[in-house]
């Protein structure tokens, strides 16, 4: 508990410092309509208890964003806090808390993926095409009003079944999904680990343009889980490489800590179970 206060202190310290207020318009589009879904998952593999989240998944004419609602909240804090009369220690206190600190953009015309990510102080991004194989039944049921179709696939490890909607043209939906003839409402794998499912669907009447850093450093997708890895399994030495001083009064209490925070990595359940 000790070893996951003082990295996500530093974390945000990093994340305030180096984001940047001079930023490009992703592409110059905005969105168009808002939907929320509620995230049901069980984030360790002994533990069967669930957690839950909100995610936003923003639609546009031709491509979606996918993020959560506390990372949207946080981007949105932070980049208006010129607009605001907080002082740093009030902005740090107000950060939103996350357990999904990524965003991702669904190029829908070519079923790309644009995944962004920080670790520490660099933005990474890598893309991908999941070239989703999907079974489509004839199994039907309302959500949230709409007429929607079960369809089945598989990705990173997991057996999903989907319900889409015909009713909202989209081929997108929530986390890495779409290529199907609608909206996904509502998705879950066959464990019931991840369980996305639409909460509300609303028009947006002042379009949110998306922003992007321009220090985002363009990669594969190995690449960043390798970085990425790496900073799970030892987050000290990653620090200290980037000029963060943890300074510790017994060098035991620290090798003690990073050995609980290894075990309790093993526990991780992520979505993705095959990650290349």
């Amino acid at each position: 508990m000790i070893l996951k206060i003082k990295i996500h202190f530093y974390l945000i310290i990093f994340l305030f410092l180096s984001f940047q207020s001079a930023v490009n318009a992703q592409n110059g589009k905005s969105t168009n309509y808002k939907a929320i879904y509620r995230l049901t998952y069980q984030p360790s593999k002994v533990d069967n208890s669930q957690k839950q989240e909100d995610m936003l998944l923003f639609i546009g004419s031709d491509y979606t964003v996918f993020l959560s609602l506390g990372k949207h909240k946080k981007d949105s804090l932070l980049r208006n806090r010129k607009n605001t009369n907080s002082g740093f220690s009030s902005i740090l206190r107000n950060l939103p808390k996350t357990e999904f600190d990524y965003v991702i953009f669904n190029e829908i015309s070519n079923s790309n993926i644009v995944y962004k990510q920080k670790v520490l102080k660099d933005n990474f991004s890598y893309k991908e095409n999941p070239e989703l194989k999907w079974e489509i039944h004839n199994e039907k049921k309302t959500i949230a009003g709409y007429l929607c179709k079960k369809a089945r696939t598989k990705y990173a490890g997991r057996e999903y079944s989907a319900w889409f909607t015909s009713e909202i043209p989209v081929s997108s939906g929530p986390y890495k999904f779409g290529g199907l003839p609608g909206l996904i409402l509502e998705i879950s794998d066959s464990e019931e680990e991840y369980h996305f499912k639409l909460s509300n669907l609303k028009k947006i009447e002042n379009p949110i343009s998306f922003y992007d850093s321009s220090n985002t450093i363009k990669t594969e997708k190995k690449v960043f889980l390798k970085v990425l890895k790496e900073y799970e399994e030892n987050p000290f030495k990653k620090m200290e490489e980037t000029g963060i001083k943890i300074n510790f009064s017994d060098n035991s209490k620290k090798t003690e800590m990073l050995k609980e925070h290894k075990e309790k990595l093993k526990e991780n359940n992520p979505i993705e179970l095959k990650t290349i």
